[in-house]
């Protein structure tokens, strides 16, 4: 079910997943039901012929030999630990622009652009912030000193007062 209701297939290659029964039964229940262009190949280990060239069962068996043209597919043999695997690290972040640009259908350049206005946007919110931020600060400073003046200009005048009271009295 959840295969019937996905829009893209990512297969992760490696001799592993190639071996195993339920990525070719996947791989095969998808190109039987949805359609051969939404697969997305991530190369993780091994090596990838699309076009059913022996490459020493790199690849599931189910996918062999249904390409006719080299699809749209990433490698990330690079990645042999968990900080490759980071957007930090740009061949990564690369890579997930590709599969991005594929599955959303827009040129990855455009992505980039995106994203680039995004994080503008966020740093210029962040600034505004932190300026509204500032200004409360020194507003509220402000009318503490102000506070602090009246209450003083207050204490003076009652100390007036009560020096003018005992001088009716006496």
């Amino acid at each position: 079910e959840a295969l019937d209701d996905s829009d893209w297939l990512v297969v992760l290659l490696s001799p592993h997943a190639a071996a195993s029964e339920w990525v070719n039964r996947e791989v095969a229940h998808w190109l039987e039901h949805s359609d051969r262009s939404r697969v997305l190949p991530v190369l993780l280990d091994g090596a990838f012929g699309w076009a059913g060239e022996d490459v020493e069962g790199d690849v599931p068996e189910a996918m062999c030999g249904v390409f006719t043209a080299e699809p749209r597919w990433v490698d990330l043999r690079f990645a042999g630990d968990a900080e490759q695997l980071q957007l930090a690290d740009p061949r990564f972040a690369d890579a997930v622009a590709d599969l991005a640009s594929a599955m959303r259908g827009v040129p990855k350049d455009e992505l980039a652009g995106e994203e680039v206005r995004q994080h503008r946007r966020t740093v210029t919110t962040a600034w505004a912030a932190v300026v509204a931020l500032v200004a409360l600060a020194v507003a509220a400073g402000g009318f503490g000193v102000s506070s602090a003046r009246s209450a003083e200009e207050a204490r003076e005048q009652a100390a007036r007062a009560d020096a003018n009271a005992q001088r009716a009295d006496a």
